[in-house]
């Protein structure tokens, strides 16, 4: 790592070869999550308290978009992602 360090500071990619801390756990979002739970002053109207619960996890995880609940997965058995290829993003070259 500390080789890939040296070469992005040379590259201009960060600014000092530090080690580079990323912080996975997200205090703000536990705290939407506790107030959920009723713990605080200020707390979320009684009918989101649940989703918020849910989805206000303060680690990311995975689960399935809303929009699929939607959808009857009897009748539309396959879905796909799309994505325009890169050079339409970035026009410049």
């Amino acid at each position: 790592n500390r080789s890939y360090l040296d070469f992005a500071e040379t590259m201009g990619f960060i600014p000092k070869a530090e080690p580079i801390v990323f912080q996975l756990y997200c205090e703000p979002m536990q705290r939407f999550r506790l107030a959920a739970r009723g713990h605080g002053r200020v707390l979320p109207p009684e009918a989101e308290r649940s989703r918020i619960d849910t989805y206000m996890d303060p680690l990311p995880f995975w689960y399935t978009p809303f929009e699929e609940a939607a959808v009857d997965l009897e009748k539309y058995k396959l879905h796909a992602l799309t994505q325009r290829p890169m050079h339409m993003y970035h026009s410049w070259g």
